[in-house]
């Protein structure tokens, strides 16, 4: 459709399958509450019919795997791979990638909220770029916290990782003097997620990057 990126989140499955997965559990799509990718197999997980859910123009659809989003990669268009897993997944994601050249540095970058799993991507895969995740959270009397940039930094420095950047929420809080702090260390910044055009494009001419 002439986009130059898209994003995909992969989860692992109780027998090391890679599905492309957002939410924690599948009752959006029909499934139990208690049914998820980590607790399913790949056969119960490819057998499902995640499009009927949706509408009958999408019956059939199945749940997409690594493999079908790395077969996509090509000049021009960036894959950003959110890895939803432990720093455990991360051999299996290596090994899918091994089976698909095209998937390469730049046609693919990775981006997580895990700090173990950082370690492990820049460890066994150092070409590629990751971001580190982060957003809000909910405070003891139920209001949005957002941490300073120090106590980022901070978590940076006893992890013991450096990720290539950054991908912060857009929220009201991220203004240029915020996110221009993980800049002037040298980090790439993203911002997720903006569904305003207007709002992506100030972002971007305010400098950052994606």
């Amino acid at each position: 459709r002439g986009l130059p990126a898209f994003e995909c989140d992969i989860r692992v499955s109780k027998d090391g399958g890679l599905f492309c997965y957002h939410d924690n559990d599948m009752s959006r799509f029909g499934g139990s509450p208690d049914r998820t990718i980590e607790n399913s197999t790949s056969a119960e997980l490819e057998a499902y019919d995640a499009g009927a859910y949706v509408g009958d123009r999408w019956k059939g659809t199945k749940m997409p795997q690594l493999r079908d989003i790395l077969a996509l990669a090509r000049d021009g268009l960036m894959i950003q791979v959110e890895l939803k897993m432990h720093a455990a997944g991360v051999p299996l994601v290596k090994a899918e990638f091994a089976r698909h050249p095209e998937a390469t540095p730049g046609r693919v970058m990775f981006a997580t909220g895990d700090l173990d799993t950082i370690a492990a991507l820049k460890r066994e895969m150092p070409d590629y770029k990751v971001y580190w995740i982060h957003g809000t959270h909910w405070g003891k009397e139920q209001h949005v916290v957002w941490p300073t940039t120090w106590e980022l930094f901070q978590k940076l420095k006893k992890a013991g990782v450096k990720p290539d950047g950054v991908a912060l929420a857009g929220q009201p809080i991220m203004d240029r003097k915020y996110w221009g702090d993980f800049k002037r260390a040298g980090y790439e910044v993203g911002i997720w997620t903006i569904d305003d055009p207007k709002e992506v494009k100030r972002y971007l001419d305010d400098g950052v990057d994606w």
